[in-house]
């Protein structure tokens, strides 16, 4: 977990869940999801790169250049 932008997500994350374990309001239920909510679209986004990042990888390793996206068409 190197990334700033990750780190921080994480830090927000925690800071709202002690936030709302010290009071559960439903403002800081509010923040609670909203922090959970990043940390899962970051998530998302991590996987789907890898995924096209093997992918790519894997079919640009095919000497005949087989399936890529393109070929599938």
């Amino acid at each position: 977990m190197t990334d700033p932008k990750r780190k921080r997500a994480w830090s927000e994350a925690r800071a709202a869940v002690r936030a709302y374990s010290k009071d559960p309001s439903d403002s800081n239920a509010a923040y609670v999801e909203v922090a959970w909510r990043e940390i899962h679209r970051m998530d998302g986004v991590s996987f789907w790169r890898e995924w096209q990042a093997a992918t790519v990888t894997t079919s640009q390793s095919r000497p005949d250049g087989a399936g890529t996206a393109a070929d599938q068409r």
